[in-house]
């Protein structure tokens, strides 16, 4: 009795659509992992199920589950106001009168560094 490839079945799945969202979703996967240089997986889940109790029919359903590696996320500082909601500005911290940012943030290095007289050598 002759064995039939694996791959040929693939081949005929859903006429030949696993086979195809399979090697789009490798794909996908090791850009992914190159990407954020961590490991991922995918897996193939074929399922065979017998049709009415037939010992001759059945159906077969794949599942792709790709499982890709993602960047970490940055955490932001925030503060609690009385009415609990975020807030970047410390509802705590007292404000001085005249004292207030310019550009409304934190000034940049570049700015700063301009500022500062250049030297020239000698």
């Amino acid at each position: 009795m002759a064995v039939k490839q694996a791959l040929d079945v693939l081949r005929e799945l859903e006429d030949g659509k696993v086979l195809n969202d399979l090697s789009v979703d490798l794909n996908e996967l090791i850009r992914q992992v190159r990407h954020c240089n961590k490991a991922g997986s995918i897996n193939l889940q074929i399922k065979i199920n017998p049709v009415n109790n037939d010992t001759h029919n059945v159906t077969a359903e794949a599942a792709i589950k790709v499982s890709a590696p993602k960047l970490a996320r940055k955490s932001t500082l925030f503060y609690t106001t009385p009415d609990c909601n975020l807030s970047r500005t410390d509802p705590a911290q007292r404000t001085f009168p005249g004292l207030e940012s310019l550009d409304g943030g934190r000034p940049d290095i570049e700015k700063l560094d301009e500022a500062q007289p250049k030297l020239t050598e000698a």
